[in-house]
């Protein structure tokens, strides 16, 4: 097996932190008197890295104000400078139930490009607030006409009063 007198040199205009994309690697050696050198030259693939945003689940009481969402970025690489935030369509006044939290990737330098995304959305759970219903206490005599009943409400949220309570079947 024969060998030159100096070694191969191979270089590439890829760095780490290149995007994704294609960089020729290119061969040098210096000249050989035994052969004529000929240089082909290989390529560097940069392909994109795996970036995950996942929102974390959350609940609140229905009338009160949203909790302040959170979640997972994992992947990201070279110091880009991508963040995630996380929302809702659901507001304080919206009823007991689930509701979507969608995460949103922010990139200021336009770094993206050199990701796979993977988005999970989490879930916000609207749960019933309390409500307590207390009758009045009321007296009569023996014999006589019931008297009108009333109640108090403790625990109306969003403006609802006794009127915004579902009729009892």
């Amino acid at each position: 097996v024969a060998s030159l007198d100096t070694p191969v040199s191979l270089s590439t205009s890829g760095t780490e932190a290149s995007s994704v994309g294609a960089y020729p690697i290119t061969p040098s050696a210096a000249a050989d008197v035994n052969y004529t050198i000929r240089f082909v030259a290989g390529t560097l693939t940069v392909d994109k890295a795996a970036l995950s945003v996942t929102a974390s689940d959350a609940s609140r009481v229905y009338g009160s104000a949203n909790p302040v969402f959170t979640g997972t970025l994992t992947g990201v690489v070279n110091n880009d400078n991508i963040t995630a935030s996380y929302a809702t369509s659901a507001s304080a006044a919206s009823p007991v139930g689930p509701y979507v939290i969608t995460p949103t990737l922010q990139d200021p330098d336009a770094r993206l490009s050199n990701y796979t995304v993977t988005s999970i959305n989490g879930v916000l759970t609207v749960t019933h607030a309390a409500l307590t219903i207390t009758a009045d206490n009321r007296t009569k005599v023996y014999g006589g006409t019931l008297p009108a009943f009333t109640a108090t409400y403790t625990g109306f949220v969003n403006g609802d009063n006794y009127a915004s309570l579902d009729t009892p079947a």
